[in-house]
């Protein structure tokens, strides 16, 4: 789903601009930018670095992200504990979401709700995605005090991300260099924040009329405001933009490795018992019903991968 705000035409995939985003740290639950005007920067732009604090290992993640499609090898490898996820389909979990997916694109991917990590990713594993769910909620309750949204509204407005109680996905991505496509078409992702591992060149970002490249940082993490969020601030005096983004073509490195990411996704929760549901936010009405979530997610989801 593209909002009206972020129709773009037609440009060159060979632009060779690059584009800096702002950096930022979390300290104390505090998100703290280097530059004075970084935070408002950021929101604007929709996309910023923040350090990888240095408690978290993220080798569990990197590992299966690098594994997961393949087949095991049974020869007590390390790794071989991190492949075969490509038997898990999304009739394992009964939702069209889960499991694993070969995208029309270059993107294989491997992705499932924090209610079943403990299930099918190994403990290590699912200790970094729930570390991940306690920044994303650091984040979050930043931006909307950067915004002005009262303290009492964070629960109800971010169906429990404020608090990390919301929804999480963890997914990891393998991009097939044998294929001549984009990595992953245009798109917006539909939540309040995602937290991506892109260690590789490849992503790019929509602004002012340009796809713009952004650099590879490894010690940083690229946090990218979805939908979600959009629609709660778009009605305020600083509105938190989701912008276009999307991988180009990937071909495979000099040394012989393919592209991998992964990313974590925070939601509202929308489990089947109580859809908490997506709201706008105006200063005179307070929160305002937009939809259901699960509906906005399968509607974003039905763009990007239709």
């Amino acid at each position: 789903m593209i909002s009206d705000k972020t129709n773009c035409k037609e440009v060159n995939n060979t632009l060779e601009s690059l584009y800096q985003l702002q950096k930022a740290c979390v300290e104390e639950g505090k998100l703290l930018f280097e530059n004075g005007d970084g935070f408002d920067k950021a929101l604007c732009d929709g996309f910023f670095l923040i350090e990888i604090p240095k408690k978290i290992d993220l080798s569990p993640a990197d590992a299966f992200a690098r594994n997961f499609y393949k087949e095991k090898e049974n020869n007590n490898h390390e790794d071989d504990k991190y492949r075969g996820y490509y038997i898990f389909g999304p009739e394992v979990f009964g939702d069209p979401l889960l499991g694993f997916h070969k995208r029309k694109y270059q993107i294989e991917q491997f992705l499932l709700e924090r209610r079943f990590w403990s299930k099918y990713y190994t403990q290590e594993l699912t200790e970094v995605g729930e570390i991940l769910c306690r920044l994303s909620s650091d984040i979050i309750r930043n931006v909307l005090e950067k915004v002005c949204i009262p303290k009492k509204y964070w629960d109800k407005a971010t169906g429990g991300c404020s608090n990390s109680k919301g929804a999480y996905h963890f997914t990891f991505n393998h991009f097939r260099p044998e294929m001549s496509t984009l990595g992953l078409q245009e798109h917006q992702d539909d939540g309040f924040v995602t937290l991506l591992r892109s260690i590789e060149p490849g992503l790019e970002l929509y602004k002012d009329d340009k796809w713009l490249k952004l650099t590879a940082e490894p010690n940083y993490f690229k946090v990218n405001f979805g939908l979600t969020m959009q629609i709660l601030t778009e009605k305020l005096d600083l509105p938190v933009s989701a912008v276009l983004h999307r991988v180009i073509q990937q071909r495979q490195n000099i040394n012989q490795e393919h592209r991998w990411s992964w990313g974590h996704f925070s939601s509202s929760n929308f489990n089947t018992d109580s859809d908490r549901g997506i709201y706008s936010y105006e200063k005179k009405l307070g929160l305002q019903f937009y939809s259901k979530a699960r509906e906005h997610i399968n509607k974003n989801d039905n763009y990007i991968y239709r």
